[in-house]
C-alpha cells in the first residue's frame, strides 16, 4: 500500500532547498498528462505554485501532458477582489497558461444560511475546483499549501483536541470530494514559506497580500503572528519542523492501521476519505476487531473536527460489542447509529444510508398501477419490470422475484406503502403476520419502512413485499397456463428477464 504520494520526493525541511524546489516541480510534472487546474488567489504561495506548473508544463515531453489552468475564484468579500483577478489573469499570461476565473456567491449565501463564513468560502471553493476541472477535462487540482500551512493545520487540530487524523495534517493527495474522480493535490508540502518568497523575489514575480492574514481574532493568524513567533523566541524551537516531522510519522501509523484494517475485512475508505458523508461498515467486523483497532477506527470514522470524546466512544463499542442498537450523537452534528448488522456514520438531520439491496419506492408512487407487461420505475435505482409468460415456471431463485399465476389474481394489482393494521400470510407460513412486525424482522431501519413496496390486489390483500416476501395468493402450480413474473433490478441494469427467461417487455 502506497501511503504517501509523494514517493522518491525529498521528505524533510533539513534538505536543500533546492533538492525540495526539484522535488516538488516533479510532483507536478507526474500530474500533468491527467490534466491540472492550478488555484491561485495570487499570494505568494499559488503564485510559486503557479510558476512551477508553467515550468514543468514547457518541460513535459511524454507523455503529452493535458491542460493546465490558473484558476482565480473570486469570493466577493473584498472590494479588491476584482483587483486579484485581473492580477492572477496577467501572471497567467506571463507564465503562459491558461486563465479561468468565477466569482462565488458566498456573501449572498452566507446571509441565507448564517453560520461559519470560513467554512462555507471553503466548501464552494473546493466544489467550484471540482466543477471546473471536470469541465476542462483536467483529473488534478492543485493547492499552494506549504510547510507552514501544514504546521498551522496540525496545531489547530491540536487545540480542537484530534486524534490520529489531525495530527497528519494536510494531506499531500487525496480526493477532492468524496465519491469524485479529481484528485487534489499539494506540491509544495517540504516548502517554507519564507523559502518561496525569496524564490519569487529571485525570479522578478510579484506577489499579492491578503489584508485578512493580519486579523488575529482569526485562530490561524494568531498561531503565525503570535503563537510561533513566542515558540521560536522562547523555547529557540522552530515549530514548523516539528510539525512536518510529526505529520509524516503519523501518517506512517495510520498506513499501518489501513493496512490491518484491509486485513480483517474493512474497508477503510470511510477514515481516507475524511468521514465527511454518510457510510456503513459491517457491525460483525467492528465487533472482532482489537480493542485499540476498533476504537480508532471509530473515533476517525465520526468524521468531526474534534475526534470522538471518550464517552461516546465507550456507549459505541458497548452497543456494538454487547448486541444492542441505539444512536450516539458525534460531534460536528453528526451521529452513528448502530443497527443489527451495521454501524452507520451520517448527519444527525438525516437517515442513516439506506441497506445495499434493499429497493425502496419512491412515496409519490403510493397507489400506481402495475402493468401486466412493462416496467415501473420505483426509485432513482430501483425498477420492478413485470412480464407475463407461458407457465408453470420452476421457483425464482433470488428474493428479488416473484411468481404468480396470472389467471388466479384479483386485478388490478397497485403498488402502495406500508400502512396501518396491514397483514400479510407468507407463502409456506402459518397464519398472518403484521406487516409491521416482518418489516422489523427483516431489518428494514425505521427511517426506510414507509418507503418499502408492497404488492396488493384489487381487495388489498398483499402478495408481495418487494424484495423481501412472498404472500401465499396465486401460487405457480401444474397447472398454470400463465405465470406473472416479478424481478426487481437495479436500473443501471441491461435490459433482461433473468428469473423467466427471454426478452424483457419494453
Amino acid at each position: 500500500m502506497e501511503i504517501d504520494a509523494h514517493r522518491n520526493d525529498a521528505e524533510y525541511l533539513d534538505d536543500p532547498f533546492p533538492m525540495r524546489l526539484a522535488a516538488a516541480r516533479d510532483i507536478i510534472g507526474r500530474h500533468l498528462p491527467g490534466g491540472v487546474v492550478v488555484a491561485c488567489s495570487g499570494g505568494p504561495d499559488s503564485v510559486a505554485l503557479a510558476a512551477l506548473a508553467a515550468e514543468a508544463y514547457l518541460l513535459a515531453e511524454s507523455p503529452p501532458p493535458g491542460p493546465c489552468l490558473l484558476c482565480h475564484l473570486d469570493h466577493g468579500l473584498r472590494q479588491e477582489s476584482a483587483g486579484e483577478a485581473a492580477f492572477v489573469r496577467d501572471l497567467a499570461g506571463q507564465v503562459g497558461l491558461t486563465f479561468r476565473g468565477e466569482r462565488l456567491p458566498v456573501p449572498e449565501l452566507h446571509a441565507a444560511e448564517g453560520g461559519n463564513l470560513e467554512a462555507l468560502a471553503r466548501r464552494l471553493r473546493y466544489a467550484a475546483l471540482d466543477r471546473i476541472a471536470r469541465e476542462a477535462g483536467c483529473a488534478n487540482v492543485m493547492t499552494g499549501h506549504s510547510a507552514d500551512d501544514a504546521a498551522e493545520t496540525l496545531w489547530l487540530w491540536f487545540l480542537r483536541g484530534t486524534g490520529l487524523r489531525g495530527l497528519r495534517s494536510i494531506a499531500p493527495r487525496r480526493p477532492i470530494a468524496r465519491g469524485s474522480a479529481v484528485t487534489l493535490v499539494r506540491p509544495l508540502l517540504a516548502l517554507r514559506r519564507e523559502e518561496l518568497l525569496a524564490h519569487l523575489r529571485a525570479r522578478g514575480l510579484g506577489w499579492l497580500e491578503d489584508p485578512s492574514n493580519r486579523d488575529l481574532t482569526l485562530r490561524r493568524n494568531w498561531l503565525r503572528h503570535k503563537l510561533f513567533p513566542m515558540i521560536r523566541e522562547d523555547l529557540g524551537r522552530d515549530p514548523v519542523p516539528m510539525a512536518r516531522r510529526l505529520a509524516r510519522h503519523a501518517e506512517q501509523v495510520a498506513g499501518y492501521l489501513y493496512d490491518e484494517l484491509d486485513r480483517h475485512g474493512l474497508d477503510a475508505d470511510l477514515l481516507r476519505e475524511g468521514g465527511a458523508g454518510a457510510a456503513a461498515v459491517d457491525r460483525r467486523i467492528l465487533a472482532g476487531l482489537p480493542d485499540a483497532l476498533a476504537a480508532w477506527y471509530l473515533a476517525e470514522g465520526a468524521g468531526a473536527e474534534g475526534g470522538l470524546d471518550g464517552r461516546s466512544l465507550r456507549r459505541l463499542l458497548e452497543l456494538i460489542r454487547g448486541g444492542a442498537t441505539g444512536a450516539v450523537p458525534l460531534p460536528g452534528g453528526r451521529r452513528a447509529t448502530v443497527e443489527a448488522g451495521r454501524v452507520c456514520f451520517h448527519a444527525a438531520e438525516s437517515p442513516p444510508p439506506p441497506p445495499p439491496g434493499l429497493a425502496l419506492m419512491d412515496t409519490a408512487l403510493d397507489g400506481r398501477e402495475l402493468p401486466g407487461d412493462g416496467a415501473v420505475d420505483l426509485s432513482a435505482e430501483w425498477r420492478l419490470r413485470a412480464a407475463t409468460r407461458p407457465g408453470p415456471l420452476s421457483p425464482p431463485e433470488s428474493v428479488r422475484s416473484a411468481r404468480f399465476d396470472a389467471d388466479a389474481l384479483a386485478l388490478p394489482l397497485r403498488l402502495v406503502r406500508p400502512g396501518e393494521g396491514m397483514r400479510v400470510r407468507l407463502l409456506g407460513g402459518p397464519g398472518t403476520r403484521r406487516l409491521s412486525r416482518l418489516l422489523v424482522d427483516r431489518k428494514v431501519p425505521a427511517p426506510y419502512r414507509d418507503r418499502t413496496a408492497v404488492l396488493v390486489d384489487a381487495g388489498g390483500r398483499v402478495l408481495w413485499v418487494a424484495g423481501l416476501a412472498r404472500g401465499d395468493a396465486a401460487p405457480v402450480g401444474p397447472a398454470t397456463r400463465r405465470v406473472l413474473c416479478l424481478d426487481l433490478e437495479r436500473r443501471e441494469t441491461a435490459a433482461g428477464d433473468p428469473a423467466c427467461g427471454g426478452e424483457a417487455a419494453p
